[in-house]
């Protein structure tokens, strides 16, 4: 189908590329240049030809997107018009805008909105801004300490019911405690596990900057303390 699927064929073909096997330049340029119409603007990528309101920006397009181009730049490879270099600057950029969108939507308490489809997935919709902190790629509006503290606010407000895992420790279908009814037809124990997307930044030492910069409130936290904090503005690309 002609949605975020296309993203995991190209995947797959870059790993192929960065290992140096044989690999299929179609399955990416397909998904790149539809991903490429499907921009709707500041941030957020349509999923497929129609606009839906959910996290799919943050489970799949916009990490997997940046990975692509990441590779392609990496491995050099060109068997298009497009530039990787050049895209997968305004890519970034894309990504740190809609970063932005998300650490603005934890409340004060480390909460977020339940929107769309997937919620058992959890804190996975904050996996873009675990992986730029993981590469060293937050905005400069962003501070490291701000996004760990917003982020580790809201792994504590979501996992603080027990319910959230069965007698064994695994992990149930639900969004902050069991609640198999948000289930989906795709849901299962398994896939529950997405929501690690949101420990990337668990890949940096304990020494480096993240984890040791101070925490700071964060926007929600200061604007609703009666603090001063940044306007918000959209991005023209």
């Amino acid at each position: 189908p002609y949605t975020n699927w296309l993203l995991f064929a190209a995947m797959n073909e870059v790993f192929l590329l960065s290992v140096g096997a044989q690999w299929d330049p179609i399955r990416i340029d397909l998904a790149l240049r539809k991903f490429s119409e499907w921009y709707v603007g500041d941030g957020w990528y349509a999923d497929g030809e129609h606009f839906h309101f959910d996290m799919y920006n943050s489970y799949v397009i916009h990490p997997m997107l940046t990975q692509i181009w990441d590779v392609l730049v990496r491995c050099n490879a060109r068997f298009n018009a497009l530039d990787p270099k050049e895209r997968l600057a305004i890519q970034i950029q894309r990504m740190q805008r809609f970063g932005e969108a998300l650490e603005r939507m934890i409340g004060p308490d480390g909460a977020f909105p339940p929107v769309g489809r997937s919620l058992t997935y959890r804190t996975a919709v904050h996996q873009p801004l675990a992986y730029l902190a993981w590469r060293k790629l937050l905005h400069a509006k962003l501070p490291e300490g701000q996004v760990r503290a917003a982020t580790m606010a809201t792994q504590r407000r979501i996992f603080a019911d027990p319910s959230n895992f069965d007698a064994d420790g695994f992990l149930t279908i639900g969004f902050a405690r069991h609640q198999p009814s948000l289930g989906d037809v795709y849901s299962n124990a398994g896939s529950m596990y997405i929501t690690s997307e949101s420990l990337l930044a668990l890949g940096l030492p304990a020494s480096d900057s993240y984890w040791t910069a101070p925490a700071q409130p964060w926007t929600m936290r200061k604007a609703y303390a009666g603090q001063d904090f940044p306007k918000d503005y959209y991005i023209a690309n």
